[in-house]
């Protein structure tokens, strides 16, 4: 009871000096946020010690007989700030998947005891310790529903007949590949076979732009075949989009698809950038955020590209 007592003694200073605010065009002061937050609610998180976070969300399925699916999991996308996720690049590959499969189970557990069933997403967040150089994983939030990050998910699915695997946190599909002749003067019907590839995707459902309710999607679409911008069934990798009602005409989504994170995270930005580019006026200012999703892209290929060429300067020295 001593330590809570100065714990609350402590709080409020603590909070007023070290409080940062995402949305700094609204709030300047701790006591501005104190009367919304006491009158509206809000969140107040804990962030932890690091220049480096990255989030991560998996979604489960909790049956009423006690059994539960993890439906899907994927590192988090930001553009406007690290607590606004524009999308997903699924499956995650930052956390061990044993590690998040043992939290998620732990987690299932409270919430049947709580009488909490159907669809939830778990938000991550992992991060290396500057003491320790350990990789720490948090959990801190859980949202229950039917989420747009599972719907997306299964569209990747249905489109190109992949599976999931929930143990490895990976997504695969089965592919046709002749099988080469041990004669080449045998002759008959080319013989295949079915081999399993991986592929990863960038979902979104969050994406704007203001002149797309100004646009037919038959323009649109005509605009996405000139470049290029298409899906290969037979090769299952490409870009395909979900379309909202005539209310949300300015909204729109974005899967794309390849076999390799790396490839899949720059063909999503080099699409949305070439159709900001094409459906763009030039008098129109901050109209969209596919610049900023770019953006965001662009500075993970950075620091991936940074830490591959880190580690093979480490190669050569060893």
């Amino acid at each position: 009871k001593q330590s809570y007592a100065q714990i609350l003694c402590e709080l409020s200073d603590v909070l007023d000096k070290h409080t940062i605010y995402i949305n700094k065009s609204q709030f300047n002061s701790w006591q501005e946020y104190l009367k919304v937050f006491l009158s509206e609610g809000g969140i107040i998180e804990a962030y932890p010690p690091s220049n480096s976070v990255t989030s991560i969300t998996v979604c489960l399925s909790i049956e009423p007989d006690g059994h539960y699916s993890l439906v899907c999991s994927g590192d988090q996308l930001h553009a406007e700030s690290q607590f606004s996720c524009w999308g997903l690049s699924f499956p995650q590959t930052s956390a061990d998947s044993n590690r998040l499969n043992t939290y998620c189970s732990s987690i299932v557990e409270q919430c049947q005891q709580r009488n909490i069933y159907g669809y939830i997403d778990i938000d991550f967040i992992t991060f290396i310790d500057i003491k320790t150089k350990q990789q720490n994983l948090w959990v801190i939030d859980l949202s229950i529903g039917y989420s747009e990050h599972i719907s997306l998910s299964r569209v990747m699915q249905y489109i190109t007949t992949g599976k999931f695997n929930p143990q490895m946190h990976s997504f695969t599909v089965k592919m046709k590949q002749l099988k080469q002749r041990l004669r080449n003067w045998q002759n008959g019907a080319p013989e295949y076979t079915i081999v399993e590839k991986n592929r990863y995707g960038i979902l979104s459902s969050k994406l704007y732009h203001r002149n797309l309710s100004n646009l037919h999607y038959s323009i649109f679409f005509q605009i996405c075949r000139t470049h290029g911008v298409g899906f290969d069934i037979r090769e299952k990798q490409g870009t395909i989009f979900t379309l909202y009602e005539c209310d949300h005409h300015e909204h729109i989504g974005m899967i794309t698809i390849s076999d390799t994170l790396k490839t899949t995270l720059s063909n999503f930005a080099c699409y949305l950038n070439t159709i900001y580019q094409e459906i763009t006026p030039a008098d129109m200012q901050d109209s969209s955020n596919f610049i900023l999703a770019v953006n965001d892209i662009e500075n993970i290929l950075g620091i991936t590209q940074e830490t591959n060429s880190n580690v093979s300067l480490n190669s050569s020295t060893s």
